[in-house]
């Protein structure tokens, strides 16, 4: 702080001689008047130096101390966002009477558009306050890309066939696997039901991922059991003719008797046939059937059997 300027001693006599002193009497010289670094009160003397009159006032200096700017030095987000520099964090333990200013240059000469959105890229934060300004501090701003997943949204498995089916996560740009339900780090999960499972896919260095829904179906090709006998005799053991299967669907069963008249015919498969015919036990004897169904999704074609059943009485 320098109290020789002019400007400090506007409105008086012109041409008088200054000095400097550190008393009212003018006694103690001020060594540095041009650089004053302690806040105070200080005299200076005019003087004429044709009659050497002289008048002596104050001058009070305040120094204010240089204002500390504590930075983020980098800041790391994720595609598509963007960074807001006056957020609160990328100045967190800085005095909030200080004043920030956000330049694009490390001279801070030009201002940058809109702050609270920047992408990647180098930028410069300064602080003002009561006038003084601290350092220029730069902050590194980096937009990272997220990972992607590479999978299907839709998979299908048959636990019949395949008990130990697992699904393998496939994506780039990450290097953690998480599943959910489960919280299952790893990139391979083991799969015994149908559901929804959500995998993430992190970048551990840039803290980005990406989530992606999986569903697994239960598909499996149809299986259909045949019995060839039944003993409709009441004592609790083959009474009726029940035809079982797994994954069918369309279902239909006819029971025909030796004239090939129908007697017996169904589209639940769990609807067996008890051996009547209009209230009456059918004779002893075989009995032909045709039976068609179809499974689901890639196996849902059309199957025709033929057969036949021993009522046995």
């Amino acid at each position: 702080m320098s109290i020789t300027g002019a400007g400090v001693t506007t409105g008086s006599t012109a041409g008088l001689t200054y000095t400097y002193f550190t008393n009212a009497a003018g006694t103690t010289a001020l060594g540095t008047p041009s650089a004053i670094a302690t806040s105070g009160t200080y005299y200076i003397r005019g003087e004429v130096a044709a009659t050497g009159c002289f008048d002596i006032q104050p001058v009070t200096v305040t120094v204010n101390t240089t204002p500390i700017l504590i930075v983020q030095g980098s800041i790391m987000a994720c595609e598509p966002e963007l960074v807001d520099l006056t957020a609160p964090g990328v100045v967190s333990g800085t005095s909030s009477s200080l004043v920030v200013t956000y330049w694009s240059d490390p001279l801070g000469t030009v201002a940058i558009t809109n702050p609270k959105s920047v992408s990647t890229g180098t930028y410069y934060l300064k602080g003002n306050e009561n006038g003084c300004y601290s350092s220029i501090y730069p902050v590194i701003v980096s937009i990272n890309k997220v990972p992607v997943i590479n999978m299907p949204s839709e998979i299908t498995f048959c636990p019949l066939t395949d008990p130990s089916f697992s699904i393998e996560g496939k994506g780039t740009g990450g290097d953690t696997y998480l599943w959910m339900p489960g919280n299952i780090v790893s990139k391979i999960l083991p799969v015994t039901v149908p559901g929804i499972y959500e995998l993430t896919l992190i970048n551990s260095m840039t803290n980005c991922s990406t989530q992606k829904d999986v569903k697994v179906i239960e598909e499996c090709a149809p299986e259909v059991f045949f019995p060839n006998v039944f003993t409709p005799d009441g004592d609790g053991r083959d009474d009726v003719y029940q035809i079982f299967g797994h994954h069918v669907e369309n279902f239909n069963i006819t029971i025909f008797n030796r004239w090939g008249e129908i007697i017996f015919q169904s589209n639940d498969m769990e609807k067996s046939w008890d051996g009547y015919y209009l209230d009456k036990i059918m004779e002893q004897g075989v009995y032909p059937w045709t039976v068609t169904y179809e499974g689901s999704g890639k196996y849902k074609v059309p199957h025709v059997k033929q057969g036949s059943v021993l009522l046995k009485r």
